[in-house]
């Protein structure tokens, strides 16, 4: 996992924009997703992994929508 802190710089429109890193780039993100109470000015958090299980998952789907797909494209039925 990778874990970095984050500045809210401000909310605005639902969102929440970001100072994230040492080097301070500029995000922006859901306010929906960040803790409770917090503000303007407060440090947050930002924790990052890899989800393999869902990254597998997401890979069937679509090879299975492009098997459906190609299946029609050639006159298959269905």
């Amino acid at each position: 996992m990778t874990e970095t802190r984050a500045l809210i710089e401000r909310f605005e429109a639902g969102q929440v924009r970001l100072r994230v890193g040492p080097e301070q780039t500029l995000v922006e993100w859901p306010a929906s997703c960040l803790p409770d109470g917090v503000r303007e000015g407060d440090f947050v958090r930002v924790a990052v992994s890899f989800d393999p299980v869902t990254t597998e998952q997401a890979r069937r789907r679509l090879a299975g929508l492009i098997t459906r797909l190609s299946g029609s494209a050639h006159g298959g039925s269905e």
